[in-house]
């Protein structure tokens, strides 16, 4: 109940910055697949003979530009992870939050992220993995897999703990019998808990959690 009332209590700066910060990551990972190049095949186009206004030249500008892009690109990557995982220290404390605001958009947006970059390099690239294409998945993969492994800790270990020891406190208060405070004493396991994610209802409305 006290994470529920002090999410009133998070200035509404550090929520519209959350929103920020993981839709910059997103636009990050968007941006990215689209600027590869193979430079193999900028080579072939061009012989080692660069004549200006010819096809070979225009297509050094074109890569010119296109790395433009990924720099902008790698840029957006950077400003969304570290604005993520300043917030997610500054509220770590309160589960719900991070849940709802931070967790839940960092897994999809990963998820977005390796799905856009697989198939611009499986489709436009026919398979070639060049260095950025490694480094762009490589962060995507990372930001995805923290952001389950916190969802899932946050989730499924940290709120239920708090959820058992708010019931075990509320049943010694209200002074019912001890086999109802023995039922209630019993945890769940992890897979027991996410059974019930179809079921139970959400701790405030509007929540993923």
């Amino acid at each position: 109940m006290e994470m529920l009332l002090s999410l009133d209590k998070i200035p509404q700066l550090h929520n519209i910055l959350c929103s920020c910060f993981t839709w910059i990551l997103l636009a990050g990972f968007v941006v990215i697949p689209g600027s590869f190049t193979s430079l193999k095949k900028l080579e072939a186009k061009t012989n080692g003979e660069i004549i200006p206004g010819s096809p070979a030249a225009n297509a050094i500008l074109s890569s010119v530009a296109e790395t433009s892009v990924t720099v902008i690109g790698f840029i957006c990557m950077g400003i969304g992870t570290t604005g993520a995982i300043w917030l997610g220290l500054r509220w770590r404390k309160n589960y719900v939050w991070l849940l709802n605001k931070l967790y839940m958009p960092l897994m999809l947006n990963g998820l977005a992220g390796v799905i856009s970059t697989l198939t611009n390099v499986y489709s436009q690239q026919k398979g070639e993995w060049r260095t950025q294409a490694i480094v762009a998945i490589s962060v995507e993969g990372g930001v995805l897999s923290c952001a389950t492994v916190l969802f899932g800790l946050y989730n499924f270990w940290l709120l239920d703990r708090v959820k058992d020891e708010h019931e075990e406190l509320t049943v010694a208060s209200v002074g019912t019998g001890s086999e109802e405070s023995g039922d209630s004493g019993k945890r769940k396991s992890i897979w027991g808990r996410v059974g019930d994610l179809g079921r139970r209802p959400p701790l405030a409305p509007g929540s993923v959690v």
